[in-house]
């Protein structure tokens, strides 16, 4: 079931990303970060997951869990006791237990600009797993496609949450804005 946000509280996504700095990428993304976390969301049915990266594999987590708590954390790996992210998170173990939860993922890749085909290659076939094994869609999203966004994730949305009338839904809106 979809939750609407409470009266007021538009605008709250852009004063969030007002306080996020970007310094540049690390490879592989904390894909299983976003997932754990999203888990632990109460009535969750439903992610729809965009990235230019393909989730972490079990080695990148370890390497990046020491890297980063020595470089940037305060030296010490036990950095990481101290915060909800103790245990190490590994995408493939999130997966299963959303699957388990029947929890639906659809799947937006971005061609990272200049990344090489092969690191496209293994951002397809990424995500194009993740959103099979629980139950979604993937396909790629064209940067600078606004429209192609708002209208994936609103048929995403439509298909879980229309029920019977899930296609009916689906054809309406196609004919009303696409």
């Amino acid at each position: 079931r979809p939750r609407l946000l409470p009266p007021g509280a538009r605008g709250w996504q852009i004063d969030y990303m007002k306080g996020i700095q970007v310094s540049g990428g690390w490879g592989f993304e904390a894909v299983e970060i976003g997932l754990w976390h999203a888990r632990r969301q109460p009535d969750l049915t439903q992610i729809i997951l965009i990235g230019d990266a393909p989730p972490n594999t079990d080695d990148e987590v370890r390497i990046k869990r020491e890297t980063a708590a020595l470089k940037y954390l305060g030296g010490s790996p036990k950095y990481w006791d101290a915060t909800p992210y103790k245990e190490r998170v590994y995408y493939q173990t999130v997966v299963q237990e959303l699957k388990e939860d029947h929890v639906q993922l659809d799947a937006y890749f971005i061609d990272p600009c200049g990344a090489g085909a092969e690191h496209l290659g293994t951002l397809k076939r990424q995500f194009k797993d993740l959103a099979e094994r629980l139950g979604g869609k993937s396909e790629q999203l064209m940067l600078g496609s606004s429209d192609q966004l708002v209208h994936g994730i609103t048929l995403a949305i439509l298909q879980h949450v229309g029920g019977a009338q899930a296609s009916e839904l689906q054809q309406q809106y196609r004919k009303r804005y696409m």
